[in-house]
């Protein structure tokens, strides 16, 4: 049987302040006063997600900028392609050995561009192919002024030089666009490119069909021109969206 015998008639039992020390008291009261407004400051935002849209594409200067660098490289080097195909026919020697070397090279520059990727990364590729291509550009032009047997050997030979960098250059343009530009905008920006190479490589027959050597001369301007411009191509660092 338990007495409460030792508590008094009208006497209350200690409040849970009374049992606490006056600095212990104190402590409890700013814990308690604290504790829901840390909670609330632990809360963060929630973060915008981009969407990928043009408004967010145009919002980012350096995607501008790779966007007018690629939407060049890649007109000058689909036009170049096929206007070096249509003038075969143009050259001097023989045609089908021509087409031959030309051939060989589209054939054996795609895996070997890859491999050069992987070893240099995009930018490093564009100016190496570039270069190539156009070393081969000004070889084609000046085997044309050499004599005729020279020109069975001289002609195969340049236009193998000149197709290898030119096929190279023209297949990383597919497999380096995801390192110029972040996933959401790959889509997106390599429709954009597109609509102004392909509108400009309707013009390469008509540009093969001009007395020589008004083709050659252009051909290797726009091989220099694509190797200036590759130059100013930046990776995409922040390739986060």
């Amino acid at each position: 049987m338990i007495c409460f015998d030792h508590v008094g008639k009208g006497e209350a039992l200690p409040s849970q302040e009374e049992k606490m020390p006056n600095a212990e008291l104190d402590t409890y009261a700013r814990n308690v006063t604290n504790e829901p407004t840390e909670a609330v400051t632990q809360v963060k935002p929630a973060q915008k997600h981009c969407q990928g849209t043009l408004k967010e594409l145009w919002a980012d200067k350096s995607l501008v900028v790779n966007l007018a660098l690629m939407s060049t490289i890649w007109t000058i080097t689909s036009f170049s392609f096929y206007l070096g195909k249509f003038q075969l026919k143009q050259l001097a020697g023989n045609i089908y050995v021509n087409s031959l070397a030309s051939s060989i090279a589209d054939t054996l520059s795609r895996p070997m561009a890859y491999v050069i990727y992987r070893k240099l990364g995009v930018r490093m590729t564009f100016l190496t192919t570039f270069t190539v291509a156009t070393i081969g550009s000004f070889a084609v032009f000046g085997a044309e002024a050499t004599s005729e047997a020279a020109q069975k050997y001289l002609l195969p030979t340049s236009l193998f030089i000149m197709n290898t960098g030119l096929t190279s250059g023209s297949t990383i343009l597919y497999v380096g666009h995801m390192d110029l530009f972040p996933i959401v905008f790959s889509t997106t920006s390599m429709g954009i490119v597109n609509i102004f190479s392909r509108a400009i490589t309707t013009l390469a027959p008509l540009v093969a069909e001009v007395p020589e050597p008004t083709p050659e001369i252009i051909f290797s301007t726009l091989c220099v021109i694509s190797v200036i411009v590759a130059y100013f191509v930046r990776p995409k660092t922040n390739n986060f969206y």
